[in-house]
């Protein structure tokens, strides 16, 4: 109820939450903004013990889906974007709301740890979508 209220918006707005935070696993949320008509996923950075040790993880490993077989990325980043892509695909979250708000763009934000995590945990997503936005800091 704390987070609705705070942005200002009602339950059905709140397609899903995830607040695990443990290594390579980081809070994210899924809403739809009907201001702006945008889809948005938020990933949020680094904040607590097990963010740190993500953030760590820095080797180059191979990203097996959506680039070039010979592109890399930092292992933590890549792991925690993994698992917000496939918590994402396993409820169904953004092809619900895809489906359900035809024309809506998708927005993702991430800071920190988040922000790295934002162009991976989004690909593979349905492509009829209207338009994508990254808004990545930090």
């Amino acid at each position: 109820k704390t987070i609705l209220s705070r942005a200002g918006m009602s339950p059905e707005d709140l397609i899903v939450v995830s607040f695990n935070n443990t290594i390579h696993e980081v809070p994210f949320y899924v809403a739809v903004d009907h201001e702006s008509k945008n889809i948005i996923v938020g990933v949020r950075g680094t904040q607590s013990l097990s963010d740190v040790i993500t953030d760590m993880l820095i080797a180059p490993a191979p990203i097996l889906w959506g680039y070039p077989d010979n592109f890399k990325a930092h292992k933590g980043m890549l792991a925690a974007a993994n698992y917000v892509h496939n918590k994402m695909r396993r409820i169904g979250a953004l092809e619900y709301a895809i489906e359900n708000w035809p024309g809506y763009g998708i927005a993702v934000c991430g800071h920190s740890l988040g922000a790295g995590e934002c162009p991976h945990s989004i690909l593979g997503a349905n492509n009829s979508m209207s338009q994508l936005t990254m808004c990545i800091i930090g």
